[in-house]
């Protein structure tokens, strides 16, 4: 299975909160690099950024985010979600989860979601009304 995520810059990183960050449809992991500088002294930062060529579905890269998040809760860190556009909507479907309330879904739980331009409203765009 394909790695995906490039870690952050902090020393320390397990004693800090996991903020993992999903990327929009174009897959680069880009648009918050201007505050990953920052970000990486409060979180250890996890970014997915995908290859040009890669294929994956919407389900692998839940699944992918799925593990990672789960990995963390298991060494009883906290764990935050950063979603961009298509990465918000990713992140969204974290935090609904499975429809039954049992254990193993609440491990695959973030702590908190962070929604940037998710694409959640877009039916109240102008491209959402007309398709």
């Amino acid at each position: 299975e394909e790695q995906h995520y490039n870690g952050g810059t902090h020393a320390d990183k397990a004693g800090l909160p996991l903020l993992i960050c999903v990327p929009g449809i174009d897959g680069s992991g880009l648009t918050a690099v201007a505050q990953f500088a920052e970000l990486s002294q409060q979180f250890e930062l996890r970014c997915l950024s995908f290859d040009h060529a890669d294929r994956s579905t919407f389900d692998d890269i839940r699944k992918a985010v799925t593990m990672q998040v789960k990995q963390a809760k298991s060494e009883g860190r906290t764990v935050f979600v950063l979603g961009e556009s298509f990465g918000g909507i990713v992140a969204l479907s974290l935090g609904i989860g499975d429809s039954n309330d049992n254990k193993d879904d609440r491990e695959s739980k973030p702590d908190r979601l962070i929604l940037i331009n998710s694409a959640s409203s877009f039916p109240r765009t102008f491209l959402g009304r007309i398709s």
